[in-house]
């Protein structure tokens, strides 16, 4: 019988994809080819590799996969504090997205401490995932210059010579690592100064996290509240990371 070179061994019982390939009639490469590109194979010859696998109770190794095709199928994603609501609603819609794609997620939280966000992110790399999703990132350590966060250079620098899609959430930046879907904070700010201003008031409260995107945001609030002669009176409170 002929053995699947990139499956390690398995106890016994355990089923292999030799095992399915003999059971189905058909070859490794075709076993190989149904689970990773069924649209590729006959419908006829993938109802019989499957029925093969549901009866064997056949696992794909994933492992084995990735250094097959070098392709993980995992998308990473890093996010400051899942104890947020707004990043733990993007968090369930992002994995519900990969999962009806084949993908799984990898997610890593990092407290809004630069040393966190840089050793998850070199984890990311070193584990080879197919793609990397920043959420809420102004201001973190992926944007500062050269040499401001390890020898290598920059994160933002590491990740661009990776080659690896990375797309930025929560923030629309000046200098994006690659793709990004969000709204600028500041102009959220000014909006919302214009919106109160244009109704009359003219002394307006702030309260909110001390962080990049809140910051933003002040300055657009008191940009456009200044100029109709008000002020704005805020507070500023570190932001949580958890309980």
């Amino acid at each position: 019988m002929l053995r699947d070179p990139f499956e390690p061994d398995t106890p016994p019982g355990s089923a292999r994809m030799a095992d399915v390939a003999q059971a189905a009639g058909v070859s490794l490469v075709t076993v190989s080819r149904a689970i990773n590109q069924p649209d590729k194979v006959a419908p006829k010859t993938l109802a019989a590799v499957r029925q093969a696998v549901e009866a064997l109770g056949y696992v794909p190794n994933l492992m084995a996969g990735s250094l097959a095709s070098n392709r993980s199928r995992i998308i990473a994603a890093m996010v400051p504090t899942i104890s947020n609501l707004v990043f733990a609603e993007t968090i369930e819609a992002l994995s519900q997205a990969l999962n009806a794609g084949g993908y799984q997620l990898l997610l890593a939280q990092t407290n809004y401490q630069p040393d966190d966000e840089r050793h998850v992110l070199e984890a990311f790399l070193g584990r080879r995932v197919d793609g990397v999703v920043l959420m809420g990132t102004a201001g973190a350590p992926v944007h500062r210059r050269a040499g401001q966060t390890s020898p290598g250079g920059s994160l933002a620098q590491r990740l661009r010579r990776a080659g690896v899609p990375v797309v930025q959430t929560w923030d629309l930046l000046a200098d994006p690592i690659d793709m990004q879907v969000g709204f600028s904070n500041l102009a959220l700010g000014r909006a919302a100064g214009a919106y109160l201003t244009e109704r009359g008031h003219r002394t307006v409260g702030f309260i909110g996290g001390d962080e990049a995107r809140t910051r933003a945001r002040l300055r657009g609030l008191r940009s456009a509240v200044g100029a109709q002669g008000g002020r704005v009176v805020a507070e500023l409170a570190p932001a949580p990371a958890g309980i």
